[in-house]
């Protein structure tokens, strides 16, 4: 199944991407004392399927320096930062890639998990608006996170 999804990822991705940049953006708990390994691990295999992808798809040279935020560097300042100043064409594939705690609010109206960065939180759809609002040619958000209800948090 997975492969299957990787394959038709890079179809699609090929026939939208031709002489376009392809982005990768990545923010990971590595530091996180029970998922901390796991998160490494996961960020490792994606940047190499980015890599590969890139090409598979024939633009390796197009493939823009992948900004990472791990440990002490996964937090809301950082990614807020980075997701306002990144620039990108309006043909452009944008990847955009959690990996770490999630939880959602009970009156949260999004379906998406909140993002844990350091004991603050961010909306995942928050991050998709910024994102959608630079136009790329395709956006592909992913999170690695739960996505179940908890308490204690407030809704974003």
């Amino acid at each position: 199944m997975k492969k299957a999804f990787l394959s038709a990822l890079t179809i699609m991705l090929a026939v939208a991407s031709y002489g376009q940049n392809l982005h990768f953006i990545c923010i990971a708990d590595t530091d996180d004392n029970k998922i901390g390994k796991s998160v490494t691990k996961d960020v490792n295999q994606m940047l190499d399927f980015v890599m590969s992808l890139a090409s598979d798809i024939g633009i390796e040279d197009n493939l823009q320096p992948a900004i990472v935020m791990m440990g002490k560097e996964c937090n809301k300042r950082n990614l807020l930062t980075t997701i306002e100043e990144f620039k990108c064409a309006n043909d452009d594939v944008v990847i955009f890639y959690y990996s770490g705690h999630g939880v959602r609010a009970y009156q949260d109206a999004s379906e998406f998990p909140q993002l844990c960065l350091q004991k603050d939180f961010i909306s995942l759809e928050y991050v998709k608006e910024k994102i959608e609002k630079k136009e790329p040619g395709l956006a592909i958000i992913l999170a690695d996170c739960c996505n179940s209800y908890n308490s204690s948090v407030t809704p974003k």
